[in-house]
């Protein structure tokens, strides 16, 4: 629904009745799950290769606001699925079969999550390792 209807040119978010403007230009700041931690919240500069205490993993600090929220919401999600809303499917699929389902159904909530957080906060990774070539 989202990528099928409400997605237009360039991208760009349209409401069910908004007329599609091609040449629309939503002015967007791309701002990093890290940059709004370190810059805004701690009102300090991200670790770099030179200040961070960790040496060549300054990556790993960087980004671990990102890592850590990334996995409270992947295991916290397959713990909700398996223990609260989805106990008897879990019981008749089995261990292995089950988590992979689950964690196949988180990932794709992390879409629809991200794109509101595009939407609102402007927010375009959660994780950004450029060294690697790695967003999510």
């Amino acid at each position: 629904v989202f990528g099928t209807f409400l997605r237009g040119p360039n991208w760009n978010f349209f409401g069910p009745f908004t007329p599609w403007d091609s040449h629309m230009q939503v002015p967007l700041t791309n701002v990093n799950l890290a940059q709004y931690f370190w810059l805004w919240w701690l009102d300090s500069p991200e670790p770099t290769r030179d200040t961070s205490m960790w040496g060549p993993f300054y990556m790993i600090c960087r980004e671990a606001p990102g890592i850590v929220g990334t996995a409270v919401f992947v295991l916290g999600g397959m713990a909700l699925l398996g223990r609260v809303l989805m106990r008897n499917l879990r019981a008749q699929m089995g261990f292995l079969r089950f988590y992979i389902m689950a964690v196949h159904l988180i990932i794709m909530a992390m879409l629809p999550l991200k794109m509101v957080l595009r939407w609102t906060c402007t927010l375009k990774y959660f994780i950004y390792l450029p060294e690697f070539n790695l967003n999510l």
